[in-house]
């Protein structure tokens, strides 16, 4: 869910097989940092670190497996949010 004034949006999951957990809330930071250096908006960057969690949790190597931006990228357009 992204509050931005008085936008309220929710931000789906992606559908990915869980294969190890660990290190999911922090993908998802790096990916929110990510966007916000990269002077996106809230939603933007909220949209990538939810791609960049669901792709560390489906990694036996959990966040160590997350891929560069621009395989997040690829994947993100590949298929919709849940």
């Amino acid at each position: 869910l992204v509050a931005d004034g008085p936008l309220c949006t929710r931000v789906p999951a992606y559908a990915v097989e869980a294969v190890n957990p660990t290190g999911a809330g922090d993908a998802f930071n790096a990916g929110f940092c990510y966007g916000l250096a990269r002077g996106w908006d809230l939603l933007s960057s909220t949209r990538f670190a939810s791609a960049v969690a669901s792709l560390a949790v489906s990694q036996p190597l959990g966040v160590a497996g997350v891929p560069p931006a621009t395989e997040v990228e690829t994947f993100m357009a590949a298929r919709p949010a849940a």
